[in-house]
């Protein structure tokens, strides 16, 4: 009786999905200038564009002279996810290893170490309480419960087989178990927050969430290319950018920071968020599906249109979506190579770096220079593998 329950919830989801899709085309609005930036990259000049990658990656490399504590952090990160793991545990075993299969796997748990970072850089702007490094990792488990919980429902979704290199959660599990553990990761996050006793914080977590769903819901296919690459960059800030956005100033928020620190922290979050998808899409079109953990060129072989093909300007992706339609896509790898579409994708990562490395020397004190060098190392090793 309780399968076929969860069965025709899951067959509802997938009707009202499908139905709210067609509804949603250009039903979002959002007024966030930083969100569009790299779409500039459609008037910038192909000879321009190494010239531009290798001034943004010396800065990048200057700024990031901190060694990346690799060891330091795996030990500090471990205790993150065990605490992360005791957190989400109930009575029931079989949901318990639903919950924990994605936690469990070899993630590196970016956006944890990057807010961790985040909050002490900000700490010495602020004036927290005696409880604030307690608080500041639950807000983190919090979000990062609220990421976890997204990948499965999309994962679902989405009919992934796989996740980070293994089985995606209800290719293992069933779709019983991990719509449930999908639905208790995101119950854990809002009593975690619930807890910290702040309006607020509340606020920002359903936030992240109604942008999630949104995001998820969102079809961006337009009748021309500006409006196309709009909704694509709407996409990318609902579905990853808004999540670290909005963890980013909560952790300010909890750190009783001044409004204007608040405010930064939001912006780098976004730019992070923003350059994390694209980069991303990038790799789609650079790696090789054992690098990746899924399908190389996955979006493509799916139809999805991401930077790498937006960025081409209007002739070439008329030309492409056509090609699209009848699977031609050596000829597609083939435009997307001659115009230096890949380079015009990493350019736009390193645009939104750029940005924000600018807001934290507004931030930087003597006391956490050594932290915010730690941090553009983090953003370096991440955001630059298997560039070349």
């Amino acid at each position: 009786m309780a399968l076929r329950l969860v069965t025709a919830r899951y067959n509802w989801v997938s009707k009202a999905y499908y139905g709210a899709s067609n509804q949603a085309k250009h039903a979002i609005s959002i007024e966030i200038p930083e969100i569009y930036l790299s779409k500039s990259i459609l008037e910038t000049n192909v000879n321009s564009i190494d010239s531009n990658i290798n001034r943004l990656l010396n800065i990048l490399e200057k700024k990031s002279s901190a060694p990346f504590l690799e060891s330091f952090l795996k030990y500090k990160m471990d205790g993150f996810r065990s605490n992360l793991l005791d957190s989400i545990r109930c009575d029931n075993e079989e949901l318990n290893k639903a919950t924990a299969h994605l936690i469990s796997a070899t993630s590196k748990l970016f956006r944890p170490i990057f807010a961790l970072k985040i909050g002490n850089v900000i700490k010495h702007l602020s004036t927290p309480n005696l409880l604030y490094s307690d608080n500041i990792e639950k807000l983190i488990q919090a979000y990062e419960l609220v990421h976890v919980g997204s990948l499965i429902h999309d994962d679902i979704l989405d009919n992934s087989d796989k996740r980070r290199k293994i089985a995606s959660t209800h290719q293992k599990y069933g779709i019983k178990l991990a719509l449930l553990a999908g639905d208790i990761l995101l119950s854990k996050a809002a009593y975690i927050i619930a807890n910290l006793e702040s309006p607020i914080l509340c606020k920002k977590v359903a936030k992240v969430i109604n942008d999630l769903i949104h995001g998820e819901l969102m079809d961006i296919r337009a009748d021309d290319l500006s409006t196309y690459f709009d909704n694509y960059l709407k996409k990318n800030f609902l579905k990853t950018a808004s999540l670290i956005a909005e963890c980013c100033s909560s952790v300010s928020i909890i750190a009783n920071s001044p409004q204007w620190v608040v405010d930064l922290s939001y912006k780098i979050g976004l730019h992070v968020g923003m350059a994390f998808q694209i980069y991303d899409d990038y790799l789609d079109y650079k790696s090789t599906t054992d690098d990746l953990g899924k399908p190389a060129l996955n979006d493509l072989s799916q139809g999805i249109v991401t930077f790498p093909l937006l960025s081409l300007g209007s002739e070439k992706f008329s030309e492409v979506v056509n090609l699209m339609q009848s699977n031609e896509y050596s000829k597609i790898l083939d435009i997307v190579n001659e115009e230096k579409s890949l380079e015009r994708t990493r350019l736009a990562v390193l645009m939104h770096l750029e940005k924000c490395f600018e807001i934290f020397d507004m931030l930087s004190l003597n006391e956490n220079a050594k932290t915010i060098s730690e941090i553009f190392a983090l953003i370096y090793k991440t955001l630059t593998r298997l560039s070349n």
